[in-house]
């Protein structure tokens, strides 16, 4: 017998064998691991598939309205939208900011046209001013009655369009914008302004054209508007008609409110501006609108708005242009840009200088606009896909042309 045997002798065989089998064990471990985190991916997967179905359950469950294409409507120069329309945007609010100036009489005269027109059509209830309606929203907040609200029932909940007059109230300061971190408030109150109007807002900054009015204007927008339940807010001049009950209609069947809101701007679309480089797509100040999520964006102090505007102008002509730096603030935004293309469909008329322009336009149409146009001017009417003439307009026909 051999003594020297011990009983903890492995051999060799045995010894690969509990390799193998401690590997295989080890595998199995880092499978089993790799299992678990497959299956927690794949529960947020379905987590995020089931939130996006509820979105789209929720979106499905929308009016939907017939938009289907008709060319005798299209080219009607007169022919309002149906009048009982359900859609996406039944529920929509849409801030109308009608820019003007303080001191300046022919533009006092321009507002009360504005009020007296399409600010007044048909007596319309759901066209409010932005004082009276965020004046029921506080009200109803805090449920009282009070001499506007009548009960507890929502006046504020009638309303679809709001307006207010967007005015630089500070002559005594040089600033052009306002920056959230400064002590001076955002804007002015009334009683501090000479003849201030009701029905208008008086920015605290500099009256100003072209430097920084609208970015301080979405500033403020966009700071109330989730207080006060507004889906979108626009920007538009004082020589701009706007035809309301197309406007109606458009916001009734194409723009959903929050939180399916987002991202979006839109308008009359242009690729090109003197002042910049070719392909900068922005949309022209006489009535652009956005998401509400995209106005505080663009006025957002934490971006530098000088540096990406400055990026897109040509050297030879590095001139402001107030709508041409905000279309690029808008296009430099991380995530994707939902584009509203409005140039064949254009629901306000732009350039309208004079009362007599104003009134005979008016008087005319009855508030219901022409519109088949594409830069909002009446001359400017277009067949459905035709561009040849508006591009010979804007010198960008091409050879073949």
């Amino acid at each position: 017998m051999n003594m020297n045997y011990r009983n903890d002798h492995v051999s060799p065989r045995w010894r690969f064998k509990i390799i193998i089998a401690c590997i295989a064990g080890v595998a199995f471990v880092f499978d089993l691991l790799g299992s678990f985190n497959h299956a927690k991916n794949l529960m947020s997967f379905r987590s995020l598939t089931s939130m996006d179905m509820e979105y789209n359950s929720v979106d499905m469950n929308f009016p939907m309205a017939d938009t289907r294409f008709d060319e005798a409507m299209f080219h009607s120069q007169n022919g309002p939208p149906p009048e009982k329309r359900s859609g996406p945007g039944d529920d929509t609010v849409f801030l109308l900011g009608i820019f003007s100036t303080l001191k300046d009489v022919e533009e006092s005269e321009a507002r009360q046209r504005i009020r007296d027109t399409y600010l007044s059509y048909k007596n319309d209830p759901r066209i409010c001013s932005l004082k009276n309606y965020m004046m029921w929203k506080d009200a109803e907040a805090a449920k009282v009655q009070t001499e506007n609200t009548g009960d507890e029932a929502s006046s504020s909940s009638i309303c679809k369009i709001l307006y207010t007059f967007v005015i630089g109230g500070n002559e005594n300061t040089e600033e052009s914008h306002y920056r959230l971190n400064e002590d001076r408030p955002i804007t002015i109150n009334a009683e501090d302004i000479e003849k201030a109007e009701e029905d208008s807002v008086y920015l605290n900054i500099k009256e100003n054209i072209s430097h920084n009015k609208t970015l301080a204007w979405f500033k403020y927008a966009s700071e109330i508007a989730e207080s006060y339940g507004i889906d979108y807010i626009s920007k538009l001049d004082s020589d701009t008609m706007v035809s309301i009950p197309h406007l109606m209609d458009y916001i009734i069947t194409d723009l959903p409110p929050n939180p399916y809101a987002v991202r979006v701007y839109g308008g009359s679309l242009y690729n090109h501006h003197p002042s910049t480089k070719t392909g900068n797509l922005y949309a022209a100040g006489q009535f652009v609108f956005m998401s509400v999520d995209l106005a505080d964006f663009v006025s957002s102090d934490d971006i530098d708005r000088a540096s990406i505007a400055q990026g897109y102008r040509s050297p030879a002509k590095a001139f402001e242009e107030e709508d041409v730096d905000v279309g690029t603030i808008v296009w430099s935004h991380p995530y994707p840009i939902k584009g509203i293309f409005m140039n064949q469909r254009i629901v306000w008329i732009h350039r309208l200088k004079t009362a007599d322009e104003w009134m005979g336009l008016w008087e005319e149409t009855g508030g219901v606009l022409p519109l088949t146009r594409v830069i909002g001017k009446t001359e400017m009417t277009v067949k459905p896909g035709d561009w040849t003439e508006y591009l010979k307009t804007q010198g960008l026909e091409s050879e073949e042309n």
